[in-house]
């Protein structure tokens, strides 16, 4: 009898095609995978200015709180990692604390969150920095269960919804490069308010000849570090939502040399360098030679007619 078969010849053929389907599509199939992932990250920043709203609704249209005091070392926090839930700082005892913790953004829009996972982003990295900086100088952490990775825009610490120049084109929340860090979050950028918030109001002041942190609200910093994660993340696109509650990615500078569009980007000349080393520069406004706010989060800009930026380490 007469036996059909493949022959040598014919499997490599064979193998040969499957080989080629594979490096065409499985490029294809990562695509798809970075982009359920990007529009994942959307949806998460969404949510939390739609959260964000709600709480505008009920808080006579204040954002929420992102300079609080710490009693534990009497100093005020605005660019330290805050406990949320605030229970979670498992040495901390001083009820004030507890507190002033609950009324920091990660906490107080907790109650119109239900899935507090949207923090967490899809592709960030997560880093152990939170037990380094945190707000206590190094408290240790308990129970924790969530991460962080968007940051608010702390220039609207209490700042009125109303007076917002350009909402729908003001961050209210950004991927805070690739970085995540668990059970504590902070804003960035964050106001400089050195006047103990117990006793002074901060909200945002638009910058003068002679800003200064001393100078509750009229001087802002935007913090570049990722903990080492990077800033290229979604293939250069940086998730945000803004003011109005709408939420989209941006094409940033990553990479890029030279000068990038300070609407839009919050730093500029990723690739530049200064005595060989990398320098990452970012967008100031001009207020003065020093620059007083992070340009990007002033909500007094008007993204239409915008004012002067300039680019400082």
């Amino acid at each position: 009898m007469k036996k059909s078969a493949f022959t040598l010849i014919e499997l490599l053929v064979v193998i040969a095609i499957i080989a080629i389907l594979a490096a065409i599509l499985f490029p294809v199939f990562a695509q798809a995978k970075v982009a359920a992932k990007k529009t994942q990250a959307i949806s998460n920043v969404k949510n939390l200015s739609t959260a964000t709203q709600i709480y505008l609704s009920d808080f006579d249209d204040q954002f929420p709180i992102a300079n609080i005091w710490n009693p534990q070392n009497d100093r005020t926090a605005y660019n330290r990692f805050v406990p949320t839930p605030a229970e979670q700082a498992a040495t901390f005892t001083d009820v004030r604390g507890i507190n002033a913790f609950n009324t920091f953004y990660t906490n107080s829009l907790r109650a119109y969150i239900k899935n507090e996972g949207i923090y967490d982003d899809p592709v960030a990295t997560s880093t152990t920095s939170i037990y380094t900086l945190s707000i206590a100088n190094g408290m240790p952490y308990q129970n924790i269960k969530s991460n962080y990775g968007y940051a608010y825009n702390g220039l609207l610490n209490s700042y009125s919804s109303t007076a917002v120049n350009a909402p729908a084109s003001l961050i209210l929340f950004s991927q805070d490069g690739n970085r995540k860090a668990p059970g504590a979050w902070f804003a960035n950028p964050y106001m400089g308010c050195e006047n103990a918030v117990r006793d002074a109001a901060c909200v945002y002041k638009p910058g003068h000849a002679a800003c200064a942190s001393t100078d509750n609200g009229s001087t802002s910093f935007v913090s570049r570090s990722t903990g080492g994660a990077g800033w290229n993340m979604y293939s250069g696109h940086w998730v945000v939502s803004f003011a109005d509650g709408h939420a989209k990615t941006r094409k940033i500078g990553a990479g890029s040399t030279g000068p990038t569009d300070p609407r839009v980007d919050p730093f500029t000349d990723w690739q530049g360098t200064n005595g060989g080393a990398l320098q990452m520069k970012r967008w100031w406004s001009a207020e003065n030679a020093g620059g007083c706010h992070a340009y990007l989060f002033r909500p007094d800009l008007d993204f239409s007619t915008w004012d002067a930026a300039v680019a400082l380490p």
